[in-house]
Order: structure tokens, then sequence, then C-alpha cells
């Protein structure tokens, strides 16, 4: 019984992605409407650090969504000026890494336009179709998509 409920396990994951970053991509979906989640992606993601530029740019993600759940304007603007110096870190560090494109246009589709943060739109939905194809992983190809 163990070995066929390993089997089913293991088949979740045949296109070869990361079971935490499922999880993490979940979580980033709800952090946007509840605090807990995105305190919870922050908690995940405490340690990382700019050598692991993909989970870098979910940091400063999670960073510039907990400005939406601050009420104070001083902190609101804080977090995301930290958040989106962490993404923009991130992505200098892995140019070519469509996860990060992906982060950076849903950032920069649903941030106010006084932020001035709407600069990569373009480029980052002509990146993001131009590569889509060559993606494995179907949840990815799913969040994608939902957007450009």
């Amino acid at each position: 019984m163990k070995a066929v409920l390993i089997i089913l396990w293991a088949g979740l994951f045949l296109d070869g992605t990361d079971p935490y970053l499922v999880q993490l991509r979940q979580i980033y979906e709800k952090a946007p409407s509840k605090e807990i989640y995105c305190k919870q992606m922050l908690k995940m993601l405490d340690k990382v650090n700019n050598q692991q530029p993909l989970l870098y740019g979910y940091k400063g993600c999670a960073t510039m969504i907990m400005a939406k759940h601050s009420f104070n304007p001083v902190n609101k603007l804080s977090y995301f000026k930290r958040g989106k110096n962490m993404l923009e870190r991130a992505i200098s560090s892995d140019k070519n890494n469509i996860e990060l494109r992906y982060l950076r246009l849903a950032v920069q589709l649903n941030t106010p336009g006084f932020l001035g943060y709407k600069n990569s739109i373009d480029i980052d939905k002509k990146f993001l179709k131009d590569n889509i194809n060559n993606l494995s992983d179907k949840q990815l190809v799913a969040m994608i998509q939902s957007v450009i």
C-alpha cells in the first residue's frame, strides 16, 4: 500500500516541479486576498537571499503584497519599495527566468499607476509569449496564461 501511495505522489511531480515551489505558488495566489497567506510566504522565505533568484523574487513579491495589508501609508510605501528592489535584483541575477518575468508582469499589472512600476509590461508579455511553449510545468503555464 505504501508503495502505491509513493508512486501516486511521485507521479504528481513528473514534470520535475519541486513540491516546495508548488506550495509556494499556491500560497502566492492567495496572499493578496488574505494577510495570513502573505505572512506564511514571508516565513517560508525568511532565510532566502539573492543567491536564490527565484525564491528571492517570490520573497520580493510577498513583501510588496504586504503593502496591500498595511494601513499605514509610510509602511505601505516601504513594503512596496523593498519588495520591488528584491524582485528587480532577482531578475537582474537571472534575466531569462520565465517565472521571475511572470512575477514581475503580474505585479506590474496589479500595481497602481502612481507608483510608477509599469515599465516592463510589454517586454515581459513578449518574453512570456515567446517562451511559454518551452515549459513542461503545467502549473506555471496556467499561471502565465492567466496574465498574457
